[in-house]
This record gives C-alpha cells, sequence and structure tokens, in this order.
C-alpha cells in the first residue's frame, strides 16, 4: 500500500521540503553545515502542502473530472473516479519500482555527512545508485528512462532520452578509473529492497566516507582508483 501512495506519503513532501530549503539557502548569506531533515509523517498536515499540493491535484483528478462525465450519467461519472483512482495507484506503484529499488539495499553504502569537494560528491552519485539492466529500447521506455539512476544524479536536468547515450560514456569512463559501475535486474533491485527493510537490527549498511586523496584520484583520467572507508555502528 505504501508502494501504490507513495507519491503522496514521501516523494510529493521530500520535493516540497527540498524545494522550501533552496529557497532558504537563497535567501540567507551562508548555510555551510546544513543537513537535510529526516522525512516524518508530520510533513503530510503540512499547510502548504495540503492547500498548495494535495487539495489542487484531488480536486481536479478526483473531483472536477468526474464530474465533467455527469451529463453522460453517474455511472460514467463513477466510471472515471474508479479509473482516476486506480491509475493514480498504478503511477505510484510503478515510479516506486523504477526509482525506489535503485537506491535501498545493504548493498548500497550510506555516505557520512556532506561532500567535501566537487569530486568526492560526483563519486558518491556512482557509488550510491544502481541502474537497471536494460536490454533494448523498450524496456527504458517502461522504465521511463529513469532506469539510469546513475546518469540522473550526475546530470538531473538531462532529457530523458539521452541518459542511454551518456551511459555508456560514464560506464566507460568508470572503468577507466577504477569506479564500480552496477547494472542490475528488476527482480535483483526489489530483493535488495526488501532485504533493507526487514532485516534484523543486527545487519546495517555500510556507511562510507570518502578520503579527499582517493576522490581526487578517481575524478583524474589516469586512474588510480577509489578509497572507501567502511564505519559500521
Amino acid at each position: 500500500m505504501a508502494a501504490c501512495t507513495w507519491k503522496w506519503l514521501y516523494y510529493g513532501p521530500a520535493t516540497r521540503s527540498a524545494l522550501r530549503k533552496r529557497r532558504e539557502r537563497a535567501a540567507e548569506a551562508s548555510t555551510e553545515g546544513r543537513e537535510r531533515a529526516a522525512w516524518s509523517p508530520s510533513v503530510l498536515l503540512d499547510r502548504e502542502m495540503l492547500l498548495r499540493s494535495y487539495l489542487p491535484y484531488a480536486l481536479v483528478h478526483f473531483v472536477l473530472l468526474p464530474l465533467a462525465f455527469l451529463p453522460l450519467g453517474r455511472g460514467a461519472a463513477l466510471g472515471v473516479l474508479v479509473n482516476s483512482v486506480v491509475a493514480e495507484l498504478l503511477s505510484n506503484l510503478h515510479s516506486f519500482a523504477v526509482i525506489a529499488p535503485t537506491h535501498t539495499g545493504l548493498d548500497i553504502p550510506i555516505f557520512e555527512g556532506a561532500a567535501r569537494s566537487r569530486e568526492e560528491y560526483y563519486v558518491r552519485q556512482i557509488v550510491g545508485s544502481v541502474n537497471y539492466e536494460s536490454p533494448g529500447s523498450a524496456a527504458d521506455v517502461l522504465h521511463g528512462y529513469m532506469g539510469y539512476q546513475i546518469e540522473h544524479h550526475l546530470w538531473p536536468d538531462l532529457p530523458l532520452r539521452q541518459y542511454p547515450e551518456v551511459a555508456r560514456e560514464v560506464e566507460a569512463l568508470c572503468r577507466e578509473v577504477g569506479l564500480p559501475y552496477r547494472r542490475d535486474s528488476v527482480w535483483r533491485r526489489i530483493t535488495e529492497m526488501v532485504r533493507a527493510v526487514i532485516c534484523d537490527e543486527e545487519v546495517q549498511a555500510a556507511r562510507v566516507a570518502i578520503s579527499d586523496a582517493g576522490a581526487r584520484r578517481a575524478g583524474r583520467k589516469d586512474g588510480g582508483g577509489l578509497e572507501l572507508a567502511a564505519l559500521h555502528g
């Protein structure tokens, strides 16, 4: 059920929170050291979130749209309402399956603190995400071209259809400099996500800090590999 409603429960509130923090950073002279606040159920009752996001969206899709078909009869209006609700649930489920598993798993590192350099930032985007295996353009379309999460993190504003092209270049560069570039099947990623959710308290994902020297060497074309210090506990 959470997967079928995750845009409402998490993605929308997280996006608005990021937008609010971006506005705050633009209004302040310095915001170094500020970290993103953890998600909380309280964001669902945020006044701005309710008035500017939830209510307008629900009003258009679940009230006005069905009412527009009311002249054709109550059955038509009810059918539109049911289809809108089912489409919303399926859309949430699809986007969750495409995005969440590529970011969640005990095999994906959780980074300590903020990136200390541009090189480290880009290294984190590559190491901290997993792409889906893509047998061809049909699979890319079914994934909404969001199976390329590594490239999406590197260039979030890049047109989606360009991700397959740049993915080949990114993968080749990663091999050249010694960075891991991962591709997994949808089922493998979903399995890893479920393991991370239901794991016992003794199993923890590695928390990783990237050394400055390692990030700089990984950012050079002459290679040198990547230094990762795993911090458990």
